[in-house]
């Protein structure tokens, strides 16, 4: 059987899709649903959380003592029309990227590129794209968020960004590491983004709301308001999205050229983030065997914290470029 991207990607063994082809029906009750509707019946705290961020958030700017403090610093809120293009850009990013690895198969070269080699390259994760399409529009909370004006100058925005890239690795390290540590806690929040073994694009998202909040929402709503510039919060934002579908995708697509160009994706991706070799990059690989293994790489961007603490592993290393 082909496509019209080619023949599709098979390896051996099993997955938790039941077997080595990438088009088998999963086999975990977590993975049922493949329609955004019945999801959203079966969870609807993700419609209802959002909804009831979105008025606490707003509902802030009624108590004097807030509403004052924000006047002061200039705070307004995000906007419909910002949030609901991060939430478009992003859902329908994370489609395409996922159709980009489908679609250039034979150019990627699983074989070559795809960290856990030994596992089929699931090519319709409908139920992990469902959950992550209902993760994703849980952004469009950020309507009501309170944000600063944007930055001052060149210093006041390399320096501020630096600082919440810092600031939200520490802190989604120590939160990631003792829910790995504390059974209840892992079962409460990490649980369903453990469920895939092997990452593809949609896993980024494949979180329970609870987890969503906690380790994303929580901290951008609290350094926005403490010190995070509109510009800033934006520009985290789109490229944090590329940043987390890439580092799931069970690929490394760092060393894939630019056509016609010497210029690799990691290049790219290095300008966009030059300050991490500082402290270390959080990649696809290290974050592959997370999933695998259970145990390490516990941090968001950065390495130099699970170096710190003992729990840094390599993973699989692909190197090869095509």
């Amino acid at each position: 059987r082909t496509t019209m991207c080619g023949p599709p990607m098979r390896a051996a063994g099993t997955t938790e899709w039941g077997t080595a082809d990438g088009d088998a029906k999963p086999t975990l009750p977590i993975l049922k649903w493949t329609h955004l509707d019945a999801f959203w019946r079966a969870h609807p705290e993700y419609v209802l959380g959002p909804i009831l961020l979105a008025l606490a958030m707003r509902a802030s700017w009624l108590v004097p003592t807030v509403a004052q403090f924000y006047e002061g610093a200039g705070i307004q809120p995000l906007g419909l029309s910002t949030a609901a293009h991060y939430t478009a850009f992003t859902l329908m990013l994370s489609f395409a990227v996922h159709g980009f690895i489908l679609c250039y198969a034979a150019e990627i070269n699983p074989v070559e590129h795809k960290v856990q080699t030994a596992k089929a390259v699931v090519s319709n994760p409908a139920p992990v794209a469902t959950r992550s399409s209902a993760a994703i529009l849980t952004e469009l909370a950020y309507v009501a968020l309170p944000v600063r004006p944007a930055s001052t100058s060149w210093f006041h925005f390399f320096g501020t960004l630096i600082a919440l890239a810092l600031l939200w690795d520490a802190i989604f390290f120590a939160l990631h590491a003792t829910m790995h540590k504390v059974p209840a806690l892992y079962k409460a929040f990490h649980k369903t983004h453990h469920t895939i073994k092997d990452p593809n694009v949609f896993v980024a998202y494949f979180v329970a709301y609870q987890s969503h909040l906690v380790l994303e929402q929580a901290i951008i709503i609290g350094s926005c308001i403490a010190f995070l510039p509109r510009d800033v919060l934006l520009f985290t934002l789109y490229s944090g999205a590329l940043g987390t579908f890439l580092q799931h995708s069970g690929f490394e697509l760092g060393h894939l050229r630019v056509p016609l160009t010497p210029v690799t994706i990691g290049h790219l991706l290095s300008v966009m983030s030059w300050y991490a070799p500082l402290f270390g990059e959080q990649t696809a690989t290290h974050h592959d065997w997370h999933h695998e293994k259970f145990v390490g790489n516990y941090a968001l961007s950065f390495t130099y914290l699970d170096r710190i603490f003992g729990t840094l592993h390599q993973g699989r290393a692909k190197h090869k470029e095509s």
